[in-house]
């Protein structure tokens, strides 16, 4: 699996969200959610770089209950 970033030292905090579906004013946008893969890739990159992580809700369509990273920064 490719890497998501090549260096996340510089972040300390990692905020991953979905997009959620809009009406603008070129038309509408369509929701869109990252592959899981991509996010977990993410994630553990994060982690190797001693960020904190924050999950938005939005990333867990169609798994209810799921328990997401809630982290903030110090």
């Amino acid at each position: 699996m490719s890497q998501a970033f090549s260096d996340l030292s510089m972040f300390d905090w990692v905020v991953i969200g979905a997009q959620t579906e809009t009406r603008q004013e070129g038309g509408l946008v369509p929701a869109f959610s990252p592959p899981f893969e991509w996010v977990a890739r993410l994630v553990a990159q994060a982690r190797e770089a001693s960020c904190r992580v924050h999950l938005k809700p939005n990333l867990v369509n169609g798994n209810p209950g799921m328990k997401l990273p809630d982290e903030y920064p110090a």
